[in-house]
């Protein structure tokens, strides 16, 4: 929620494991975090960047694996 108010995009989630992107986004971006923190600190650089790249949200599909 906070992503959303201060960089005005509409993100209902930024943790969620699959991310695609160009090579050309991770060269310009510096990340400092390497954990769990990946997520959030990618998100608020891309958003903020004066690229201005765009971010989508699209529906992933899961079935999970019986026993």
């Amino acid at each position: 929620m906070l992503l959303n108010l201060a960089y005005n995009k509409m993100l209902s989630d930024i943790e969620v494991c699959y991310k695609m992107f160009r090579k050309a986004v991770l060269e310009e971006i510096t990340l400092t975090c390497d954990g769990f923190g990946f997520e959030v600190e990618f998100t608020m650089k891309v958003a903020r960047s004066p690229r201005r790249w765009r971010l989508y949200e699209t529906g992933v599909s899961y079935y999970g694996r019986d026993k």
